[in-house]
């Protein structure tokens, strides 16, 4: 396991720089609006025609260079620069933006597929596109909105759009021929914006099917239906986002229409960069908090922020007595080890390879807790821990590292 020494001598320069840094502003004066989709009453579309200026928003015009040099994560103004960790997603991610840049009304040709466990910014990397863009971004959480038709999906977007500018709005048929589709008063048109699906598997399946024809590069709309009379919807100025944290559940042919960027889980480094960005607290005690809270960025956050008043005024050996009596207290030990996980290695220790529904009914949580929650640490292999589980064809093992931890484990 990695020490609190070797973890601050491996990246003291970079606590250095962020002790030091201070909150950069925005990018763009402008921030896009969000509204997570909720059960509520749903408002009749609005048919209104306007000019060509509110359909096509006009931004100035970036040369590759000059966008990349504006999304690099070192520039303090960029969307990126408090992004921690996974610079393979982020710099694929800034290499399609940056074409998007050099375009008068910030068009994407790419959408977005964010693969990975939970915590590790799926959300915030949808905002920063959205940011970039300078467009509203309509989020949208297939697990709890009450969304069952692509009416009530449009519905939303048409909400959050006015939010953002008033101008904005679904466009009726008889908006500019300029339009490129056909204006007839059965359909509307959609002006720029992002629209990201969280734990898009979940989504209605009617949404979904409809999805496929709105990422299709040749189609590009969406069918409603209002009163029992159709509407066509077209979406070829939207950025479309989908993320989920299990990428098995996705149809191959959704795949396909998006641009796939995989998450890893946070090491270590990365989980103690988070607090320090966040809460500045001394380099020594962002190593601990990682150290104990380590099985998830969300898990790491949430306890760095619960701590701030009791914290406050203490020195730094009694912040870490501090973090380390309120760990045990949560039955964690220094390794960030939940009960559950210990349960997990022990049985894996006895069995050699069990099922993950078997696993769950074992150690008595759902499967859902059990995929999400307790094994995402366990499966991480970075800077500071080895992978202690892998998944082969009859279930979860342990791997070499994962039995000498268990035993060590059993022995204490």
């Amino acid at each position: 396991m990695t020490t609190i020494a070797e973890m601050l001598e491996k990246n003291q320069e970079w606590f250095k720089k962020m002790s030091r840094a201070t909150p950069a502003p925005a990018i763009v004066a402008v921030k896009p609006a969000e509204f997570v989709a909720q059960k509520g009453d749903i408002l009749p579309l609005r048919a209104t025609c306007v000019s060509t200026e509110q359909i096509y928003m006009q931004f100035p015009v970036l040369n590759k260079q000059e966008a990349l040099e504006e999304l690099d994560r070192s520039n303090p103004y960029s969307p990126f620069a408090k992004f921690v960790g996974n610079d393979d997603a982020v710099e694929l991610i800034c290499n399609k933006l940056a074409y998007a840049l050099g375009r008068e009304d910030h068009t994407c040709s790419a959408n977005f597929a964010l693969y990975g466990p939970g915590g590790v910014g799926k959300t915030q990397l949808a905002k920063n596109i959205a940011e970039t863009l300078e467009l509203p971004l309509v989020r949208i959480d297939a697990k709890s909105a009450d969304l069952n038709s692509t009416y009530k999906l449009f519905v939303e977007i048409d909400r959050v759009l006015k939010q953002f500018n008033p101008a904005l709005e679904l466009v009726s048929g008889c908006a500019p021929e300029s339009v490129g589709k056909d204006c007839s008063s059965n359909t509307f048109h959609l002006p720029a914006c992002v629209v990201f699906f969280d734990e898009v598997h979940a989504l209605n399946r009617s949404i979904l099917s409809e999805l496929l024809t709105a990422t299709e590069k040749n189609d590009s709309y969406m069918r409603i239906s209002i009163d029992g009379v159709s509407y066509t919807v077209y979406t070829e100025r939207v950025i479309w986002i989908i993320a989920t944290t299990d990428k098995g559940k996705i149809s191959g042919p959704l795949k396909t229409r998006f641009t796939p960027v995989q998450l890893k889980p946070y090491g270590l480094t990365d989980l103690a960069c988070l607090v320090t960005l966040k809460f500045r607290y001394p380099p020594r005690v962002c190593v601990w908090i990682a150290m104990h809270f380590r099985s998830s960025a969300r898990a790491t956050a949430d306890f760095a922020a619960d701590i701030q008043e009791e914290i406050a005024g203490l020195t730094e050996e009694e912040m870490l007595a501090l973090i380390s009596r309120r760990a045990k207290i949560m039955g964690l030990n220094y390794s960030g080890m939940s009960e559950h996980q210990r349960k997990v290695l022990e049985l894996l220790l006895k069995h050699d390879t069990i099922s993950t529904s078997n696993l769950a009914d074992c150690i008595n949580v759902g499967s859902e807790e059990l995929v999400e929650d307790i094994l995402p640490a366990l499966k991480i292999e970075g800077e500071g821990y080895p992978r202690f589980i892998m998944t082969g064809p009859k279930g979860l093992s342990l791997t070499p590292e994962g039995r000498e931890f268990a035993l060590e484990l059993l022995s204490e």
